[in-house]
């Protein structure tokens, strides 16, 4: 699956969001005077949520599934941020990195057998 459907519905929601908040703070500012702003506001928190849910959907089924990976052939294991350890790898197919970070403690704890 290619990121650019998950960026578009992260934009979605974003927009939305943005388009609700925008219009409740101008309902707020005229308290009643006039009901038009705060019905958008409710449509947009509506498309909000639908965006969300959908969002977390294709998140999910993103995800969700087993990742295979192979040892990064160019540095497979390396020191990162405050002593943590980072395991590297790609599918196999190079389409996804996958990396594990480990405390030092977490690194050097035997295998459970």
């Amino acid at each position: 699956m290619s990121d650019e459907p998950l960026f578009d519905l992260a934009v979605e929601f974003a927009l939305a969001t943005a388009h609700a908040a925008r219009y409740r703070t101008r309902a707020e500012l005229i308290r009643g005077q006039d009901t038009t702003d705060a019905d958008r506001a409710q449509h947009w928190d509506r498309t909000a949520s639908e965006h969300r849910d959908a969002l977390r959907e294709r998140l999910h089924a993103t995800t969700a599934r087993t990742v295979h990976a192979l040892p990064d052939e160019q540095l497979p294991v390396a020191t990162w941020q405050r002593g943590r350890i980072e395991v590297r790898a790609v599918t196999a197919d190079g389409a996804r990195a996958v990396r594990v970070r480990y405390t030092r403690a977490q690194a050097l704890e035997p295998e459970p057998r």
